[in-house]
């Protein structure tokens, strides 16, 4: 089985990265692990709302900082194709009514962010 690149159901937030890391390291150790993982996460999703804004999408999610997170909520024509056309090239994602919620993880890389993307095209045209 493929590995997925997102993970389509889970809020990443920095209480979800504590309990996942919870029992394999010592806690100061765990609070700085967690403290990175949050910055990666925030990371990748700045990198795919550039990405989306520039191809010219518009995006659902609240980018107010005190209710950002790792997930992105995007307005696509076909939420369910897209989801389709995304997984097709190992991109796990979810259909939402009219929005597209992608959730990167601090294992995915920039290319796969850039990835979605790619795929999804230039609204514009």
């Amino acid at each position: 089985m493929a590995r997925a690149l997102f993970r389509a159901d889970f809020p990443i937030t920095e209480e979800y990265a504590y309990l996942n890391h919870a029992s394999i390291a010592p806690y100061s150790r765990r609070k700085a692990h967690v403290s990175r993982i949050a910055q990666r996460i925030i990371h990748l999703t700045d990198t795919l709302i550039a990405v989306l804004q520039a191809c010219n999408y518009r995006i659902m999610s609240n980018l107010a900082p005190a209710h950002r997170s790792g997930i992105v909520i995007v307005d696509v024509p076909d939420a369910e194709t897209a989801r389709a056309r995304l997984l097709a090239t190992k991109v796990v994602t979810g259909a939402r009514g009219r929005g597209l919620r992608v959730a990167p993880h601090f294992y995915n890389t920039e290319a796969d962010v850039l990835r979605v993307g790619e795929v999804l095209g230039d609204r514009a045209k």
